[in-house]
């Protein structure tokens, strides 16, 4: 199907909002016909520029898919940096604070003795 430039522009401008009016269609199958297309070649290139998915909406998801996994990241590391940051009892803070031995801890001086005060 050859058309030219000038119907090319219009049928651009009228497909823009994503539908095409009955008014339109009239106006874009007259000027059709005037260059000698066929009427029903004509008119399934339309419908088929009608259902073809639009690029804009495409990239808009991308895009708030994009946000969403940085807010995401964002608020892990948020967590990550609070976790680490709590402060503890004995005055260590974060994960890697030294834990009490059990001669600390229990009074024993090793497992065994440890054993046989708690049974």
């Amino acid at each position: 199907m050859n058309i030219s430039k000038e119907l090319q522009k219009l049928i651009e401008i009228a497909v823009a909002d994503g539908q095409i009016s009955e008014k339109e269609k009239k106006v874009l199958m007259k000027r059709a016909l005037d260059e000698g297309v066929d009427e029903d070649e004509f008119d399934m290139y339309l419908d088929s520029l009608l259902k073809k998915p639009k690029k804009s909406n495409s990239f808009e998801s991308k895009k708030d898919f994009s946000f969403v996994a940085w807010f995401f990241v964002m608020m892990v590391l948020l967590g990550v940096m609070v976790y680490f940051g709590k402060s503890h009892k004995d005055g260590d803070s974060g994960f890697f604070a030294k834990s009490q031995s059990p001669k600390e801890k229990y009074g024993c001086s090793n497992f065994q003795d440890c054993l046989s005060k708690y049974e």
